[in-house]
């Protein structure tokens, strides 16, 4: 049985958040892509674009930039995303409460690609 099919609430706002995060921080000007992958062992985030801010303030939180400010409205709205540049320590903590491995978050350049790994080992 895997963490989503676990029903469990912290996983569950995680991965909306992670969701969001992935899509409000694309750079679609770049002809890169979206992409999930979703595995029992856990799921992979990844946009196109880099950070837009140091990765380590991206980690302790309470700075954000969004590259798409509609897109983070519109998840705004329907409550996902509500905290300013909490989503990655939201995520972390999620992860860290339930006894998993901690996310792998990457920032690769040339072409520039943001990629967050969350896995359901301990």
């Amino acid at each position: 049985m895997t963490a989503l099919s676990k029903g469990n609430d912290n996983i569950a706002a995680a991965l909306r958040e992670a969701l969001a995060n992935c899509l409000i921080n694309a750079d679609y000007h770049t002809g890169g892509k979206v992409y999930i992958k979703a595995q029992d062992e856990g799921i992979l985030f990844s946009n196109s674009g880099g950070f837009r801010i140091d990765l380590e303030r991206a980690l302790q939180g309470g700075v954000s930039d969004p590259r798409n400010a509609l897109i983070k409205s519109i998840f705004k709205s329907i409550g996902v995303g509500k905290s300013v540049g909490g989503g990655i320590p939201n995520i972390y903590g999620a992860w860290e409460r339930e006894g998993y491995a901690p996310p792998r978050l990457t920032e690769y350049f040339s072409p520039d690609r943001i990629e967050l790994y969350l896995s359901f080992g301990s």
